[in-house]
């Protein structure tokens, strides 16, 4: 199985959850704040018009695939690594792990209702997850300090995000290195947060992978006419 894939000039992990879980344990008792990214199609389409995004991408420590459609359009159709992916395997089981190791969560959001939804989630799954604060960056006004100092009091273990792209990758481009914590986990368009109507949903995942297919398209041809 490839271990890295090629998407519009980015390189992206293609990790089974098993080997991604492994990396995320060393993250975990490490000493520097490590990076995990959930990407999406809309994240790869919005990397060709926003550098921000596409660095972000590349700098990342670990890469998780977050939605099949980026597998099969890369031609990787393993049922294992689609169920994996379509069932968001490697979140369930990074979660198990931050339990065992009792490790402090801090949440982070655009808006805090987002934030409830997601400590909610967690809680009725996993009763013994410790979550240590939350903030939304519409209170803040973009001035993040209060949420660094906030992170770093709370000595938090993982920062989890469901920050939208490319508001994340910049949020985490100018406070990435004021941080104390092991880990940032950037969730992506994590769908049990979404609430908007399931036909809005598949019109949204419909559309960006469309986008996406046709970049990959532009893409190549470009690359075919420069060698």
């Amino acid at each position: 199985m490839k271990k890295k894939i090629q998407i519009l000039g980015l390189e992206i992990d293609n990790y089974s959850v098993r080997e991604a879980i492994l990396l995320a344990e060393g993250y975990l008792n490490g000493n520097s704040l490590k990076t995990i990214e959930t990407v999406t199609m809309k994240m790869l389409t919005d990397a060709e018009s926003n550098e921000i995004v596409g660095q972000a991408i590349q700098d990342m420590d670990l890469t998780v695939i977050g939605e099949k459609e980026i597998l099969t359009a890369a031609n990787i159709n393993t049922p294992q690594r689609l169920k994996e992916t379509t069932e968001h395997e490697f979140f369930y089981e990074f979660v198990k792990r931050i339990v065992r190791n009792r490790k402090r969560v801090y949440l982070i959001s655009e808006k805090e209702e987002v934030n409830d939804i997601l400590e909610v989630l967690l809680k009725e799954k996993y009763p013994k997850v410790v979550i240590v604060g939350s903030a939304a960056l519409e209170e803040c006004q973009g001035d993040f300090g209060n949420i660094i100092n906030e992170i770093n009091g709370d000595t938090a273990d993982v920062v989890m995000s469901t920050i939208s792209t490319p508001r994340q990758e910049e949020f985490l481009s100018e406070c990435k290195s004021k941080m104390s914590a092991k880990i940032w986990y950037g969730l992506g368009n994590y769908t049990e947060l979404n609430t908007e109507t399931a036909v809005k949903k598949v019109f949204k995942k419909f559309f960006h992978k469309h986008t996406l297919m046709k970049k990959m398209e532009q893409y190549q041809e470009k690359d075919g006419e420069q060698k």
